[in-house]
């Protein structure tokens, strides 16, 4: 009534204020109840919007419940199932599960005769990420959460790559900086300049990741007061930047580079 195009049911939140409500990922726990859950509300909405769910593989580490739980979930009409690659119980340590994915998306394919999409969840950091759980998965597109707060534009990046195989043009720092920009800009629309700051506070360090070298506007963009001193700093650090304003300052295959060195095991010294 107030306007949704889409009703999803949280099945993958781990939080533990959420789970002892019996909400969120709790719900894996308890399959025949989630199953009426989602059989009544399909059937009071009925054809107005589609109901879909995003599950976990399971809800302690190891289990993989989701599959059955999912063709369950199709068969009393829910439309689309999204599905992250971890156990509640890991939350968001490990690396993601692919071959479980794939499981889910097989049983989601089978219950469905193919009409119904599964979404794939979890540790997709580079468009290249998104690539290659599709082609191990099949799953029918990507859900990008958190990678997305410090790269928006990986939204743009990651769908034209799936669409063509080719990665557009990477923004340069200005137009990084133009993204920050908005986002503050948005955030005093919605709210105040005290929201807004403390917020975009927040934010900078995963932009960062993707400005190059930022320490200096890291520690600054904690000391601004007003709206007039965010956009002044932001002013001032692409003039101190030069040419290289109009660069990008790192691409997705470096930034590929970047995570696939922070993830290997470090070597003891000698005499460690």
């Amino acid at each position: 009534d107030h306007g949704a195009t889409t009703l999803d049911i949280n099945m993958g939140c781990p939080v533990d204020k959420v789970t002892k409500t019996f909400a969120g990922s709790m719900m894996l726990c308890t399959p025949g109840h989630t199953v009426g859950v989602a059989e009544r509300l399909v059937r009071t909405v009925g054809d107005r919007v589609p109901v879909t769910a995003k599950l976990r593989l399971g809800f302690e580490t190891g289990e993989r419940t989701a599959a059955k739980l999912a063709g369950q979930l199709i068969n009393v009409g829910i439309a689309c199932i999204t599905i992250h690659g971890r156990t509640a119980a890991q939350r968001f340590k490990g690396t993601v599960d692919l071959d479980g994915i794939a499981e889910v998306v097989e049983a989601v394919h089978e219950a469905g005769g193919g009409r119904v999409p599964c979404i794939g969840n979890g540790d997709i950091q580079t468009p290249f990420d998104a690539e290659r759980m599709v082609a191990h998965t099949g799953c029918d597109g990507v859900m990008i959460a958190r990678a997305a707060l410090g790269a928006p534009w990986i939204l743009r990046d990651t769908a034209a790559l799936l669409r063509t195989g080719e990665l557009p043009r990477p923004l340069t720092l200005r137009e990084r900086y133009d993204c920050v920009r908005l986002h503050f800009r948005l955030l005093l629309e919605m709210r105040d300049a005290r929201y807004a700051i403390n917020r975009i506070r927040q934010k900078i360090s995963g932009y960062a990741k993707h400005l190059g070298p930022s320490k200096s506007l890291r520690i600054a963009m904690q000391e601004i007061e007003t709206p007039d001193q965010f956009e002044a700093l932001i002013a001032r650090t692409l003039k101190e930047a030069g040419p290289a304003a109009d660069e990008p300052p790192i691409t997705w295959q470096q930034r590929a580079k970047v995570l696939a060195a922070s993830q290997k095991p470090r070597v003891p010294s000698i005499g460690a």
